[in-house]
This record gives C-alpha cells, sequence and structure tokens, in this order.
C-alpha cells in the first residue's frame, strides 16, 4: 500500500484526507459505493474508485442486515390488541327557535 492520501465525495460532500487502506477499507465494508469519486495528488482529475487501479480489485463485503433483538426466554412479546372502538358522541336536543323582537 502506498503512503498516498486520498480525498473523496461522498452524498455531495468532499472528504479527506484519509489513508489508502481505510478508503479501500471503506470501499471494502459497503460504507461507500464503487463508484465514490476518487482523488489524490498522482491524479489529473476526481475518478470514480472503481475505475482507479488502485481500487479495481476491492472485493465488497454485502452488508448483512442488522440481527433482530431476542426476548429472554422468560418475556413473551405483547399481544397485540386493537384500540377500543370510537364512542359516537350522542346526539344534541334540538333548540326550538324563537323569534327575536324587532
Amino acid at each position: 500500500m502506498s503512503k498516498r492520501e486520498w480525498h473523496y465525495v461522498h452524498e455531495r460532500t468532499q472528504e479527506g484526507p484519509i489513508s489508502e487502506s481505510s478508503l479501500r477499507a471503506r470501499l471494502e465494508n459497503a460504507e461507500l459505493p464503487m463508484d465514490v469519486l476518487v482523488w489524490c495528488d498522482a491524479l489529473a482529475d476526481w475518478v470514480a474508485a472503481n475505475e482507479e487501479p488502485t481500487f479495481q480489485n476491492v472485493e465488497v463485503c454485502p452488508r448483512r442486515p442488522a440481527p433482530q433483538p431476542q426476548l429472554p426466554a422468560n418475556l413473551k412479546p405483547a399481544p397485540v390488541t386493537q384500540p377500543p372502538p370510537r364512542k359516537r358522541s350522542a346526539k344534541l336536543p334540538k333548540i326550538p327557535s324563537q323569534k327575536l323582537p324587532g
């Protein structure tokens, strides 16, 4: 590995400097996509990581879904209940209309 410091653009933000091994690890762990733009002082312009020979042999590990939390054996999940039905408001009695003097 070289001692070069790398920069990259992720979510419209330029990041770096970062070591080659750190950038490689982020690519391998799929923390960064392989088409992320990278640059170091040996390059004339920004290139996608998968087009840069330094990173073309990176093997991306698929991201695993987070493990589901497990309840202890002596606990049971709470039962799912429906909310109680809404009560309809009682109809208000009609008030007879009155003629106002005038």
